[in-house]
């Protein structure tokens, strides 16, 4: 069992609503076996625990950038609170993991060539989200209204106003 393959076919029926589709997930998973459940959990943990890892260090580099721009905005800071902010903000940020290449580091870990690597990772990952952008822009393009649903056009409809 994979749980995005359970989401799509759910949302296929027609039904997107986020409380409707965990509840016929959960219904799905009790009816589900102790082998079937453990393989689920498998397949959608790493992705979990992905998108977890990514929020904790976008928020440390967020309270390093906020804690920067305050000692910024003054040249000497006149109390040692604020270095020791920027100080706690940097270390919890070097404390953040990032994936390179199948293999997870501590950021303080990191050499020229991982940071560089990862930075490259992230641009394609941009790269790949703006293309699918791009499509979702051109498909709304192929529509005559804003009452007309993509569903609604032939797929040779589509084709010709492309």
């Amino acid at each position: 069992m994979n749980l995005t393959n359970e989401i799509s076919a759910i949302q296929q029926q027609g039904i997107i609503n986020p409380a409707e589709i965990t509840t016929m997930l959960l219904d799905k998973l009790n009816q589900a076996d102790h082998t079937t459940l453990l393989e689920a959990l498998r397949v959608t943990l790493p992705c979990f625990v992905l998108r977890t890892q990514g929020t904790e260090r976008k928020t440390a580099s967020d309270k390093y950038r906020t804690a920067t721009r305050v000692i910024r905005q003054k040249s000497t800071p006149k109390t040692s609170w604020k270095v020791a902010e920027v100080r706690d903000a940097w270390q919890a940020r070097l404390d953040t993991i990032i994936h390179i290449d199948g293999e997870s580091k501590k950021l303080r870990d990191c050499v020229k060539a991982d940071l560089l690597n990862y930075a490259n990772n992230l641009r394609n990952q941009a790269d790949a989200l703006n293309r699918n952008a791009d499509e979702y822009q051109a498909l709304a393009a192929k529509l005559p209204d804003d009452t007309t649903t993509l569903g609604m056009i032939a797929p040779i409809e589509t084709e010709v106003a492309a």
